[in-house]
């Protein structure tokens, strides 16, 4: 999600199945905005980032999605781990 200057101030709706395969970002996520964050559909991510205080984040499943798929979407129901080395990282994005 873009910074506050390219979506504008107050509520962001977004409807939509993402796939972000590294990350789903909240640039400048630490702005004090009184907004709310809603998407409806799916999110699919390596790893999400914070959402407040820029918004409160609203997820709803699009039931839709259940057994449908958007084009190019991953066609597995099963993720798996490939490696990790049982280490957590702060990523200082």
């Amino acid at each position: 999600i873009a910074e506050p200057e390219s979506t504008g101030p107050g509520n962001l709706t977004v409807h939509a199945a993402i796939f972000a395969k590294r990350s789903f970002t909240v640039r400048s996520y630490g702005t004090r905005e009184l907004a709310t964050l809603s998407v409806y559909g799916s999110v699919a991510a390596g790893s999400v980032s914070a959402t407040e205080p820029r918004f409160r984040t609203k997820l709803q499943f699009d039931d839709r999605l259940t057994n449908l798929r958007p084009p190019s979407f991953p066609l597995t129901d099963r993720y798996e781990l490939a490696a990790w080395d049982g280490r957590w990282v702060l990523d200082a994005e």
